[in-house]
């Protein structure tokens, strides 16, 4: 048996919750639970993922139209593609109908995409008509935005869209995005979150810039200096980000197009990025692919 002193168990959640926070995982501490629930949160001592956890949500906020687009424990990228063919398509009513199915999930309209390399089921907040037929109109009416859409991004600080993931049976929401950039698009996220069945001021709110966990009532007051990431904590907190994915959560087109800059075989963005020389290496994925 070893001898080396082990670190307490709150210690190491408290040491892994910061190393490896983001919109993919969420880690809310007994200190955060106590703090946040003596303000009149109801939230609990846990880790949630992307992929393992119930009701976890992923999202886009298209805030010039009020539309928040989500789906059911997946990836952004999946989303991207999905909004890239069905606004593609959207202009041709037949083809539209062929390649989609009419779905309902959280009060709210969705379609399930079905000609894509991964199949996947999108849904709308906000669009003007709750249905399949106003879902066609909003992606026809905002084809040019969406065909190129890319949610995330690839070696920026942060997310190029406002974005992020919402676990809706664990009262937790968090962003790829610094708490000033959502700022201005948080009446949109509440509607969205009690259309959920989620009551914010239960909520606890995380957001890319910050080690804290927010309440409802503290999403007024700006992020302290001593809980914003420093640098070499961003840049640590992103690379975890890109770890987490697989190869098979990446458009082919980005792989195909991203290996003949890059050394062959990597199974995850950070490595290709890793191969290629720093001035290329800022090259945006549409870019890229444009």
């Amino acid at each position: 048996m070893s001898n080396k002193p082990r670190i307490p168990i709150d210690i190491q959640f408290l040491l892994e919750s910061i190393l490896s926070e983001d919109p993919d995982t969420m880690s809310i501490r007994q200190s955060d639970v106590e703090m946040l629930n003596d303000k009149g949160a109801d939230v609990k001592y846990g880790h949630y993922s992307w992929d393992q956890t119930a009701g976890a949500v992923p999202f886009y906020i298209d805030a010039e139209n009020g539309v928040i687009i989500f789906c059911k424990m997946n990836t952004h990228g999946r989303m991207e593609r999905a909004l890239r063919k069905t606004s593609l398509i959207s202009i041709d009513p037949i083809m539209f109908k062929d390649a989609c199915v009419e779905k309902t999930y959280l009060n709210c309209a969705g379609i399930y995409v079905k000609n894509i390399d991964i199949p996947v089921t999108i849904f709308f907040y906000g669009i003007a008509q709750n249905n399949i037929e106003g879902i066609r109109e909003y992606l026809k009416e905002n084809r040019d935005k969406l065909k190129p859409l890319e949610i995330r991004g690839y070696g920026s600080e942060e997310a190029n869209e406002l974005c992020g993931r919402m676990w809706v049976n664990n009262n937790a929401i968090s962003f790829w995005n610094k708490k000033d950039k959502i700022k201005p698009v948080f009446n949109l996220v509440f509607k969205f979150m009690k259309n959920s069945g989620l009551d914010p001021s239960k909520c606890a709110f995380e957001f890319l810039d910050s080690k804290n966990i927010y309440g409802y009532g503290e999403l007024g007051a700006d992020v302290d200096e001593k809980d914003k990431l420093s640098p070499e904590e961003m840049h640590a907190k992103l690379e975890k980000q890109h770890l987490n994915k697989s190869k098979k959560d990446f458009d082919p087109e980005f792989w195909e197009k991203h290996g003949k800059k890059a050394a062959k075989g990597f199974d995850y963005p950070a490595k290709a990025t890793a191969a290629i020389p720093a001035l290329e290496g800022q090259i945006k994925l549409k870019d890229l692919i444009g």
